[in-house]
C-alpha cells in the first residue's frame, strides 16, 4: 500500500513539473522571465505530525527578506496553496543580487 501511495504521490508531483513546464511561455512575459535570467522550482509536501498530508496551506517564499513572486500555473501569484495530497510546485525568478550567501525562506 505504501509502495502504490509513493508511486502515486510522484506521478502528480511529475505532471504539476510538466504543467509548469508547459506553462512557462505563458508565465515569462507576465513575470519579466527572459532566457538570462535564473528559475528556480520549488516543491515539496505539507504533512502534519501523523504523517497525513495538509490541504490548502499558503506558502510564501521571501529570499533575503523581500517577499517574492511566483508563478503557478502559468500565471503570476503572490503565494502557492497545497494540493489535498499536500504537494505544491511553484516556479520562481532568482532576484538579482541572489548568491551563496543569500537566505531563501518558505
Amino acid at each position: 500500500m505504501k509502495r502504490c501511495c509513493f508511486r502515486i504521490t510522484w506521478i502528480t508531483l511529475f505532471l504539476w513539473s510538466l504543467l509548469l513546464c508547459s506553462a512557462y511561455s505563458a508565465c515569462g512575459p507576465q513575470m519579466g522571465l527572459m532566457d538570462n535570467v535564473h528559475r528556480v522550482f520549488i516543491s515539496g509536501y505539507i504533512i502534519d505530525f501523523h504523517n497525513e498530508p495538509v490541504r490548502d496551506v499558503v506558502i510564501r517564499i521571501w529570499v533575503d527578506g523581500k517577499h517574492q513572486k511566483v508563478c503557478v500555473l502559468g500565471k503570476s501569484a503572490e503565494e502557492v496553496v497545497s494540493e489535498p495530497d499536500g504537494a505544491y510546485l511553484a516556479e520562481m525568478e532568482l532576484p538579482e543580487g541572489f548568491g551563496p550567501s543569500s537566505i531563501v525562506k518558505v
